[in-house]
């Protein structure tokens, strides 16, 4: 049970990660599109964080015998995904904003109607 468990939830966070792949647009702005591109992926991230932690509860339940390894990993794992996460923002943040005003400019310009 406890594999099909996680077999199902990484196929779940496989999906979560190919969603931008299939959908051509979220929106019909650009900045609109690149940040809901960008919220997909930090989504996927934390659930991938998720998974971890569903697996190392399974583990401990189990009694595997691998907890201390998984600790360890857990942390440096979270740490790292927190660490992206900000990153992303931020990125998402600028390029949005980035993207937002050019498309005000290419509307006061003329380029774009």
């Amino acid at each position: 049970m406890a594999t099909g468990i996680a077999l199902f939830l990484l196929v779940f966070n496989v999906g979560i990660f190919l969603l931008p792949v299939f959908i051509r647009k979220f929106s019909n702005s650009k900045a609109g599109d690149y940040m809901i591109r960008k919220m997909i992926i930090i989504a996927g991230i934390m659930f991938l964080w998720f998974n971890s932690l569903i697996f190392r509860e399974l583990a401990l339940q189990f009694n595997l015998g691998i907890d201390n390894y998984l600790r360890l990993y857990w942390w440096i794992f979270t740490i790292a995904m927190f660490m992206i996460i900000f990153i992303l923002v931020y990125v998402m943040v600028v390029g949005s904003i980035k993207l937002a005003q050019e498309t005000k400019l290419k509307r006061r310009m003329g380029d774009e109607a």
